[in-house]
């Protein structure tokens, strides 16, 4: 079943849209996607430097600049070194403290 629907629907032609999805996809220009909670814009955050990410925050104002300032609240790569342990983010729950 497999190979039929890979003969039907991955052709040739569609091999340079594969590619541009994939350089996209990895690309390192991302968008740091926060939600708003009060008065500050919360985002978790990988790259090269935090494999395993950083859970940070910043406010509106300084989320709309091009190079924003973070707070790092929990840097998880960093969490793993000092208690010798594997952590792996699972997310958060943060209260709606109003203000938005």
């Amino acid at each position: 079943q497999n190979e039929e629907t890979v003969g039907k629907f991955i052709k040739e032609s569609s091999q340079p849209l594969f590619e541009r999805l994939m350089s996209i996809y990895e690309s390192k220009d991302n968008i740091p996607y926060a939600t708003r909670r009060g008065d500050f814009l919360y985002n978790f955050w990988r790259d090269e430097t935090h494999v395993r990410g950083v859970w940070r925050r910043t406010s509106l104002e300084e989320y709309r600049k091009s190079n924003p300032e973070w707070e790092i609240l929990v840097d998880v790569d960093q969490l793993c070194k000092e208690e010798n342990k594997s952590w792996v983010w699972r997310g958060t729950q943060v209260p709606d403290l109003g203000g938005g």
